[in-house]
């Protein structure tokens, strides 16, 4: 197990180099971590918005950033931004901020790294039940839907992984994992 800091560019930025390291190469490299709060946007702190964007947004940029460095061609790097970059929720307006930052990233990178054949996915997952919104660093969460069917959101993400895939969102109409290439 290797540990970051998410406060820590530099270390998350050294993370990929340092598991290519100890497993001896890498090809890819998913972002699946995050927070997330709640809250009107009068009332949230420029504290909280801090760290929504560290978390959500400058530390994923950062690990990519060094995965970019060590993943040859042909691999694929990915974040889990959120439903919510397409779809505004009352109460949630720094959340999305966050995730809407690396998924405008994630758009450029993908643009820069086709001449590497490295691909870029946007993975753009509805609400889960992962226990995230009771972890809420602020604030009291919206009622909820429920939990997407997560086996099948995960099995979306590697094949949009290993497809090379640019975005994972849910269709439009009965909200299933759709990839768009």
């Amino acid at each position: 197990m290797l540990r970051f800091d998410a406060y820590d560019s530099d270390g998350c930025t050294r993370l990929a180099a340092r598991a290519a390291d100890r497993l001896g190469g890498l090809d890819a490299v998913l972002v699946t971590s995050g927070t997330v709060a709640f809250g009107p946007a009068e009332r949230t702190s420029a504290v909280i918005e801090e760290h929504l964007m560290a978390v959500n947004a400058l530390a994923p940029m950062a690990v990519l950033r060094g995965a970019l460095a060590v993943i040859g061609s042909g691999g694929a790097v990915g974040a889990i931004t959120a439903a919510i970059v397409d779809r505004p929720v009352k109460g949630m307006a720094a959340y999305q901020a966050s995730k809407a930052a690396l998924s405008a990233w994630l758009d450029a990178v993908r643009t820069e790294q086709r001449r590497n054949r490295i691909s870029v996915l946007d993975a753009r997952l509805p609400h889960m039940d992962t226990g995230l919104v009771d972890r809420a660093v602020a604030g009291t969460p919206p009622p909820t839907p429920p939990g997407a069917d997560l086996p099948a959101w995960v099995a979306a993400l590697l094949e949009g992984m290993i497809s090379g895939a640019s975005v994972l969102m849910p269709h439009p109409v009965h909200g299933a994992p759709a990839l768009r290439r």
